[in-house]
């Protein structure tokens, strides 16, 4: 693919935690493990979901982010679930994934809602009375992205044309596993919509400007102790009609309500969520509904809402979400402490020449490439271009190799640990007078502290090392890709992929009976090294090859 320059650092298993359930982790954890015994992998992946996001110690739930992440691994992957599977349990399975899938999609909210802040509008002065707008922002919910989609992404892997008893990878999950079955509506499974037979009422999305969703959420405003003040009423939610977002409305109100809107004593309160069935009146933008079929309301623990004064820059915040940082990233060792490696080179250009020693000092690497998640958690933006519903889990691209150690040091400060890069013996980045993602190039004398306990991007040495196995085993090191001779089982690359893709899913390179991914594909990877066509013939020990060149060394795309 083509030259998308990142770092390399690893995926850590971020999820907000903003909801406190009522169930505990040891709970959701023994529900998830119950699921999975059943091989309903639908509702173990929701079930390791809440455990991770429950309101418990963060490093204690390493049991719950492990079962979560192998289990979705399998299923982007291809497979319905952990296990092997036959070419033909592999079609009946994944019918049955989807059937949970859809089940699972109607009992949990599609959306995260952002409220903005309470506007005054139409004045009645004869009530004495006026109406509220406020403008509602939505994206998808990091639950329904961590299951549903999930299976989604699944399925386009997984989906063969030969399987014409299923929608297309396509088609699903908009249309519903049960489009044969007419009229045999199930309250909470393939739910579909009467006049088009086999569209799944959660997933539903009109095509037209001024469409609707089927979600209904009762909606009120209360006063600083949660006091209705405006009765609730019900609202269903609108998509955007050219790219402005919907509003909801209040009238009635009165001017005692108005004075304690306007202090900031009164809010907007989400009462519950349902989902509709039924045929919607010619996808009119008043919302007139059929109800000739019954709803489901949704747990209030399934919906997720927000507030706060609604412009430009809080519709930002609200679309680059600021997810808790949780946890440091998770390393592979390559070069264990109290221990050195010394290596010749095996005839490549890089730092690996035929015949240079090399001794490497202990270090460790990250197991995957840096996640757009990850990034934007801790730089407050994310400069990819590959997005989509799925990109949380890509790796960040249009990164260049100053914006890299820009968020090396930014990464060890949010996790306590030494800066590692300095610009004129300064590592505080607010004082490089430079603003990462613009093109520019970081002006000074920059240097790495060998000896800092930090994160930083790898050496050419230390990045080949771990690339080629690390072991040295024969096969391992004389391998043409990073662990393997055949490079579709390792790499995404222009032959079988236009996009980046989520990292881990390829087979990796095993370290010390470890595993890291992505080393050969998916995208480039920045060195501290610079390249230049005579490497340096100083220090081989942590060697940094050239001092000066034509640019940084990137590897791996």
């Amino acid at each position: 693919m083509k030259s998308i320059k990142n770092l390399m650092m690893l995926l850590v298993a971020s999820f907000c935690m903003t909801t406190a359930f009522a169930q505990t982790y040891a709970e959701y954890l023994a529900k998830a493990k119950n699921y999975e015994s059943q091989k309903k992998w639908c509702y173990a992946l929701g079930a390791y979901y809440d455990a991770i996001v429950c309101d418990e110690a963060t490093e204690k739930k390493e049991e719950a982010v492990k079962g979560y992440n192998e289990l979705k691994k399998a299923i982007v992957a291809g497979n319905p679930g952990r296990g092997k599977y036959n070419k033909f349990s592999i079609h009946d399975e994944w019918k049955n994934l989807l059937i949970d899938a859809e089940k699972y999609g109607s009992i949990i909210c599609k959306y995260d809602l952002c409220f903005g802040k309470l506007e005054e509008g139409d004045l009645n002065y004869e009530t004495k009375t006026a109406t509220y707008t406020s403008k509602v922002f939505y994206k998808l919910s990091k639950r329904y992205l961590s299951t549903v989609s999930v299976i989604q992404k699944g399925y386009e892997t997984a989906y063969r044309s030969d399987w014409t008893d299923l929608p297309s990878s396509s088609e699903w999950p908009y249309l519903s596993v049960s489009y044969n079955n007419d009229n045999k509506f199930n309250i909470n499974g393939a739910l579909v919509s009467c006049e088009y037979k086999g569209i799944n009422a959660f997933a539903y999305n009109s095509v037209y400007e001024g469409g609707v969703s089927l979600f209904d959420f009762k909606v009120g405003i209360v006063d600083e102790n949660g006091k209705e003040l405006v009765n609730a009423k019900r609202w269903l939610l609108e998509y955007k009609v050219y790219n402005e977002y919907p509003q909801i409305k209040f009238s009635g109100v009165s001017p005692e309500i108005m004075d304690a809107i306007e202090e900031g004593k009164a809010k907007i309160k989400v009462f519950a969520c349902y989902l509709e069935y039924g045929d919607l009146k010619g996808f009119s933008k008043d919302r007139s509904f059929i109800k000739n079929l019954p709803e489901v309301q949704i747990e209030k623990r399934y919906v997720n809402c927000t507030y706060g004064e609604y412009n430009k820059e809080e519709e930002k915040k609200f679309k680059v979400v600021k997810r808790t940082f949780v946890g440091n990233p998770v390393m592979v060792t390559v070069v264990p402490a109290g221990t050195t490696v010394t290596i010749t080179g095996s005839g490549d250009e890089g730092a690996f020449q035929e015949g240079r020693n090399v001794t490497l000092s202990p270090y460790a690497i990250g197991k995957y490439e840096v996640t757009q998640e990850l990034y934007e958690s801790v730089m407050g933006e994310n400069p990819s271009e590959f997005g989509g519903e799925y990109k949380e889990d890509n790796p960040v691209e249009n990164v260049s190799w100053y914006d890299a150690i820009y968020f090396c040091n930014k990464l060890n400060e949010k996790c306590g640990l030494s800066p590692v890069y300095s610009v004129n013996g300064e590592t505080d980045v607010t004082k490089w007078n430079y603003t990462p993602h613009n093109g520019d190039s970081i002006r000074g004398t920059i240097t790495m502290d060998k000896n800092a306990k930090g994160y930083r991007l790898p050496t050419e040495a230390e990045w080949e090392f771990a690339a080629r196995g690390a072991n040295q085993e024969k096969d391992a090191w004389n391998y043409t890709y990073a662990g393997s001779n055949t490079i579709d089982d390792v790499a995404w690359y222009e032959d079988n992929s236009s996009k980046t893709h989520e990292v881990g899913i390829k087979q990796g390179v095993t370290i010390n009976g470890q595993t890291i991914y992505d080393m050969s594909g998916n995208v480039w990877e920045w060195c501290f090294d610079w390249y230049s066509s005579s490497l340096s013939t100083g220090d081989e020990t942590d060697p940094l090859g050239a001092t000066s060149g034509d640019y940084r060394v990137l590897r791996g795309g």
